[in-house]
Order: structure tokens, then sequence, then C-alpha cells
């Protein structure tokens, strides 16, 4: 939490959340978008995103003044995104434990190279995660996809890492 308050206080980050997220989180409320989560005490960027992105695949209809939000809070939660895992410190810190794993499990898989040599099945080795651990892999490999604008990983999105 503490990196995450790092990024969010640089200049930078407040200047883009007054001048691009203030104005659509208050166009979000005044449509309404608050009695949806009456649960809620307070709005995040998170619940609004993940509002749309159901949305997304369930083709549910909303009120137009909602619907016309859709787009820039999907772009706006993106461009977040990029720049907390802009900062190395949280990027490392979503990303190590992951790494690691693969790392000791091929690691192990590879210290006895003759007994390898002897098995017929392949070793698999299978990790769950969410839409924001796969932006985080994708961001810590560089990839090009991740800097893409509006870019999240859909629904059952998946990264395969083939160690030879």
């Amino acid at each position: 939490l503490e990196l995450v308050k790092q990024v969010i206080s640089k200049k930078e980050f407040q200047d883009e959340e007054k001048v691009i997220g203030n104005p659509i989180k208050e166009k979000l409320l005044k449509s309404g978008f608050d009695n949806i989560f009456n649960d809620r005490k307070e709005f995040t960027w998170m619940h609004a995103a993940d509002f749309f992105w159901t949305l997304d695949i369930s083709n549910v209809k909303v009120k137009p003044d909602l619907e016309i939000l859709h787009q820039p809070t999907v772009d706006y939660i993106c461009k977040r995104f990029n720049k907390y895992f802009s900062h190395p410190k949280l990027l490392s810190v979503m990303t190590a434990g992951l790494f690691e794993s693969i790392l000791k499990h091929f690691k192990s898989s590879t210290d006895d190279l003759e007994k390898i040599s002897k098995l017929s099945a392949k070793q698999v080795m299978i990790l769950s995660g969410h839409d924001v651990t796969i932006l985080s892999i994708l961001h810590a490999l560089k990839s090009n996809l991740a800097h893409q604008p509006g870019y999240w990983p859909s629904l059952g999105s998946w990264i395969m890492f083939e160690l030879l």
C-alpha cells in the first residue's frame, strides 16, 4: 500500500487525476453510478472498470449517459495501472513471487537431467491469477501490449511459459 501511495502522490499522477479522472468520476456519480453499488461506501476506479467490463461480457445495456462513460473509464484505469507498474519496486512486489515460483519449479525439474530424459510425460505447472496479475507480468516482460492505450487483459486471458 505504501508503494501505491508513492505513485499516486506524484505530481503527474495528481494532475491527471484532476484533469482526466475527476471529471469522469463526477459524471459517473451524476449518472447514478453510485446507486448501482449501494453497499459501497466510496467510489473506486476498480469498481467502475469492473462494472463496465462486466457489461462487455454480459451484453447488458445501460442508460446512454452512463454508457458514454464506458470507454473513458476503462481508458483511465488502464492509464492508472500503467503508472503503478512503471514504479519498479511496486512492479517487483507484484511479480517477484510468481517469477521465483516458476524458476524454482524449473530448477527442481532440471536438477536430475538423466531422470528427466527417462520420463515419457512432460512436467506442467499451472498457476492462476487475475487480470491485474497478467497485466503486471506483461509490464515486467516489457510487453508492448501492456502499453497500448486502453489495454486490459480480457476474461479468460492467460500467459504460457514454455521452459525447455
